[in-house]
């Protein structure tokens, strides 16, 4: 069974193809996108001039006549969407010498000289050995050359010039495609301009002009991918299936009898199905992906901003921290003058007036000392100075000191010095607010029984427990109590003042010492248990630290 098409027809006939699936899938891809649809455009005008090209030399010869001035007419929609993509990539900037409209009047009015049978190409004549040639006008011919050459190589200057005033990837993939449009171009124009010109009048090798439109195609593509204008995974995908796709029709073409032929058609029924679920399932997994990546990106600008709020919020605290201290000092020294007697003897009334105002007072500052805190912590500020501590000693005094508290609930502060552990190097002023934090609040969420202080010796080394038989807490509680602003769930009704910051102070205090934290409890109302872990020994040296 004789071949039906022969080399240079399988060429077109392949770069057909290719063309006209490439310029679907980039056009369906993104539609509203300029660089796609005048890209698409560009593919679909390369795919149908070869086309054109392929049944001039196959057709009849009454129609071959039709089939080339079909073919020009492609190349000018290869010229001109060519020059609409430059003007597009990689965003859309203003049209130089002409403007959209102009181009779009001045290519119809030109494409209407086609309707003259005369205009171009007079008549197609075949030879003996079946080669065909095209008789054409040199006015026409010369009008044509002018237009196409003006359009596409002037799109190649315009890219050269702004080639010249990019930076980094656009710059590179810029000269991919100049570079790449510039030798195909000048080798298309070459076998499908000079040769077929009235001068050469040698058709024999329009097929090649074709061929070389690949190297534009594919750096084009590439160029548009890079860009994210398309996926590049999916542009593969769609390439390899063209690439079998064609493989296995060309058999089909070439199959010798009924029963190779039958094979051939099967396969290329299979891989038309394969190729068409295996191409809808990457461009399935390119939109998760795409969805992944733009919820990531939005993640990311929401953690930003959140970052900065949290600064802003930082400082904000820093500052009015710092201006409201003051006037409760002041505030505070005016109480204490005026229960002294310095502006008068004060009656009974007024000093349970007093007391109460400088208890107020006292937790205010307390809260203001707290957001100083925070504040130095998270804007790096705070000094520790290491130095070898008793810890024995620091628990008395906590112990000492808020005993008095715990006899006004009537409750008990159990604690037994562990005789082992003398010195550990640690910020003895840090730790001791930490201790002091922790039996404080056991005694607060507590309404008896006894707050138990244990301090022991574990994995080089120690570890500081306080528990209570309070309120307690629940799971929810257990994992967010150390959080910044967090309150228990019961601690709410139970301590209206607190804010939720004094026990992160403590968790930023102990991990800047190696250490960690912890908070348990069986349940709400069962109780629970505050405790913190530091080394004995740090690796830093001894010193004063700012972190």
């Amino acid at each position: 069974m004789d071949p039906l098409f022969s080399f240079p027809d399988y060429l077109l006939l392949f770069v057909s193809i290719f063309n006209l699936i490439l310029c679907l899938f980039i056009f369906v891809n993104n539609p509203r996108n300029g660089v796609n649809v005048w890209f698409a455009l560009f593919s679909f005008f390369i795919s149908l001039w070869s086309i054109c090209l392929l049944l001039f030399r196959n057709i009849d010869l009454s129609y071959a006549h039709f089939w080339m001035r079909a073919s020009y007419i492609s190349a000018i929609g290869i010229a001109v969407s060519f020059w609409y993509f430059v003007h597009f990539f990689p965003e859309k900037r203003k049209l130089y010498f002409l403007n959209s409209t102009l181009l779009l009047i001045f290519t119809t009015f030109f494409i209407s000289f086609f309707f003259n049978p005369s205009f171009l190409s007079r008549e197609v004549v075949e030879f003996q050995d079946g080669a065909r040639t095209v008789v054409v006008d040199s006015f026409g011919y010369g009008l044509f050359s002018v237009f196409f050459l003006f359009f596409f190589f002037g799109a190649i200057v315009i890219l050269a010039w702004r080639y010249k005033r990019t930076q980094g990837i656009i710059r590179h993939h810029s000269r991919l495609i100049m570079y790449s449009v510039l030798i195909a171009g000048s080798l298309g124009v070459f076998f499908n301009l000079i040769l077929p010109s009235p001068f050469f009048q040698n058709f024999q090798y329009i097929h090649w002009g074709p061929f070389f439109t690949f190297l534009i195609v594919l750096s084009v593509a590439y160029g548009v991918a890079r860009y994210q204008l398309m996926n590049i995974k999916a542009l593969l995908a769609e390439v390899f299936v063209v690439i079998l796709f064609l493989i296995q029709f060309i058999q089909v073409l070439l199959a010798d009898n009924h029963s190779d032929l039958l094979l051939s058609v099967s396969i290329l029924l299979a891989v038309i199905i394969v190729g068409v679920l295996f191409i809808h399932s990457v461009l399935k997994e390119v939109k998760r992906r795409e969805e992944v990546t733009k919820l990531a990106h939005s993640l990311e600008k929401a953690n930003l901003r959140l970052k900065e709020l949290d600064r802003q919020k930082t400082e904000f605290l820093s500052i009015a921290s710092h201006q409201l201290r003051t006037p409760l000092s002041i505030m505070k020294g005016y109480i204490e003058l005026t229960q002294d007697g310095a502006y008068g003897k004060p009656t009974k009334k007024m000093l349970e007036v007093l007391d109460s105002m400088d208890e107020s007072n006292g937790r205010l500052v307390k809260l203001i000392d707290e957001f100083l805190d925070i504040t130095r912590i998270e804007q790096g500020r705070t000094k520790y100075v290491f130095e070898d501590n008793d810890m024995n000693k620091l628990i008395d005094g906590v112990v000492k000191e808020l005993t008095e508290k715990s006899d006004e609930k009537r409750m008990k502060i159990e604690w037994r010095p562990e005789k082992t552990i003398k010195t550990v190097s640690m910020d003895g002023e840090k730790i001791r607010h930490v201790i002091f934090n922790y039996v404080d609040n056991a005694i607060k969420y507590s309404k008896k029984g006894v707050v138990k202080v244990s301090l022991e010796r574990e994995d080089s080394g120690f570890t500081v427990r306080v528990k209570d038989s309070g309120i307690g807490f629940d799971k929810e509680d257990e994992v967010n109590f150390f959080q910044k602003f967090y309150r228990g769930k019961n601690a709410r009704g139970t301590n209206v003042n607190g804010t939720g910051l004094g026990i992160y102070v403590c968790r930023k205090f102990v991990e800047k010492h190696g250490g960690h934290v912890w908070a348990k409890s069986k349940g709400i109302g069962r109780g629970s248990e505050f405790g913190f872990w530091i080394p004995q020994k740090r690796n830093e040296e001894r010193g004063t630290r700012n972190e």
